[in-house]
């Protein structure tokens, strides 16, 4: 990955992910390891999970304009929301992208269908790294890795982190999509007149401390 695609991930993408990804660029983290493989693999999944909260938004917004729809959806998301694992989150980006686009929803961010999946409707190298991805944390049992060699997670490492460089690249995208929460809501109404709103939003891009105070 280029060095200035790296400033920008960790200038202007989701926070989320961002604040994964930076401790790899931390002494700690640079050389081979049972922590570097650690945030490789938590940076896959906050990518996981942060694309999944945008499709189950995209769901939920195209349930409440066409809520004729909502019973189509594939996923029981009620109960899988409550404690959703890395394979669940998964879950919800896959098959609800595929609902959204046999419902022609227009997406908010609508480069995400072409990040999942090629012009075949089959899963692209992006979404199979993140799969990937989930099988080898499945596979690293507490025990398994007190067991690992140096060589191992040396070998683990080098494979992995070019996968993780193969999904940031294919989300380029992000850069374009800014992500803020509203901080301050202001009401101002005056004697026979509709009231007026005034939002007050704070960026959350980068290694963003506005969670913090």
């Amino acid at each position: 990955m280029q060095k200035r695609y790296i400033r920008e991930i960790t200038r202007d993408f989701p926070y989320p992910i961002v604040s994964r990804f930076v401790k790899l660029r931390t002494d700690e983290c640079l050389d081979p390891g049972p922590l570097r493989l650690q945030y490789i693999l938590t940076t896959a999944e906050a990518v996981s999970r942060y694309l999944g909260i945008v499709v189950i938004s995209e769901c939920r917004e195209l349930a409440e304009v066409q809520p004729e729809l909502a019973a189509s959806f594939p996923l029981p998301l009620n109960q899988q929301i409550k404690r959703p694992s890395w394979g669940v989150w998964l879950g919800f980006i896959r098959e609800g992208l595929k609902w959204l686009h046999q419902n022609n929803a227009e997406l908010l961010m609508p480069e995400l269908y072409n990040f999942y999946f090629d012009a075949k409707q089959k899963p692209t190298d992006a979404a199979k790294v993140l799969e990937n991805a989930l099988t080898i944390r499945n596979a690293l049992s507490h025990e398994k890795i007190k067991a690992m060699m140096q060589h191992e997670f040396t070998q683990l490492c080098d494979e992995t982190y070019p996968l993780l460089t193969t999904v940031l690249e294919a989300l380029e995208f992000l850069l374009d999509y800014p992500l803020a929460f509203v901080s301050q809501i202001e009401v101002h109404k005056t004697r026979k007149q509709p009231a007026n709103f005034y939002h007050r939003f704070k960026s959350i891009v980068g290694e963003s401390e506005e969670f913090y105070g």
